[in-house]
């Protein structure tokens, strides 16, 4: 049995191809080591040439190092528009929202399992709080009988806040590229949607992005995040801080930090309550 040597063919090769993890210069590499040359870097046409080709045992080990099985973290985006109405939430996205066409897989690997719909969030009585769940489907039959399916989920959150400011929140509850491929289509047929209704204005969706904030409130914004009533999040303990001195500050090192001139660059505290350590909380 260990001769035996498994190389997908076909259907199933096509199926590989389409992992997004293997890029259109991998194929193309291939390729141009059997003397095959194109002018494309399209994935779309690469990938078909190796289909029809088929691929040997070293080829497909190559392809096979390109993709990294090791999930992440779930992701979150947060957007910002103008809200310009009087009118709700619940008014202002149709039942029927656009949901076709969001995936764009020639090798018909992925797809929506479900139909996404928005609804009323939480209990149900904000209709200014709207979110949309999506389940994507994966299919690999390269992989082990039982493990040639996945599902990765991902949603649109909207709501809208006192200061009548819409926030457009984009959680993604899996790393997975197409995921992020679908909310952010999503939220851009939002953004067109509300815009050409006159529920926002021509401003365009503003990012809340690692440099949007200053070293301090940065901290302030994880720390409340991460203690926010929202849905998606369950505040218990911070247990692990990950931390390096902002050079861009003036003056001398705290007493307390002195530790950052011994050559040393970062730290990583773990322990309990961390939060409320001086190293979150001292202005210094």
């Amino acid at each position: 049995m260990s001769d035996l040597f498994f190389i997908p063919t076909g259907d199933y090769l096509r199926q590989f191809i389409g992992n997004t993890m293997i890029k259109p210069a991998d194929i193309k590499e291939i390729l141009k080591q059997r003397g095959i040359f194109s002018s494309s870097n399209d994935k779309k046409i690469l990938g078909p040439i190796l289909v029809k080709t088929g691929i040997s045992p070293v080829e497909f080990e190559t392809l096979k190092e390109s993709i990294q099985t090791k999930e992440e973290n779930p992701k979150i985006q947060s957007r910002k528009l103008k809200w310009q109405s009087n009118g709700s939430l619940l008014d202002a996205i149709p039942h029927d929202f656009d949901f076709s066409n969001l995936i764009d897989d020639p090798f018909g690997t992925i797809s929506i399992d479900n139909a996404p719909v928005f609804t009323v969030a939480g209990d149900g009585k904000n209709t200014n709080h709207l979110i949309a769940e999506i389940t994507i489907k994966r299919c690999d039959k390269t992989k082990n009988l039982g493990d040639d399916v996945s599902y990765h989920k991902c949603s649109v959150e909207l709501k809208l806040d006192d200061d009548n400011n819409m926030d457009l929140s984009v959680l993604t509850k899996h790393t997975s590229k197409e995921a992020l491929s679908v909310v952010n289509k999503i939220s851009r047929r939002i953004h067109k949607h509300l815009k050409d209704n006159n529920y926002v204005n021509d401003e365009p969706i503003e990012k809340i992005l690692f440099g949007s904030f200053t070293n301090e409130s940065r901290i302030d914004f994880l720390v409340a995040m991460a203690k926010s009533n929202a849905m998606y999040l369950y505040y218990q303990d911070m247990k692990k801080v990950h931390m390096s001195p902002d050079e861009n500050v003036p003056g001398n090192i705290p007493t307390e930090i002195a530790l950052f001139e011994k050559k040393i660059n970062d730290l990583m505290f773990k322990g309990k309550s961390l939060d409320s350590s001086i190293f979150l909380k001292k202005p210094d």
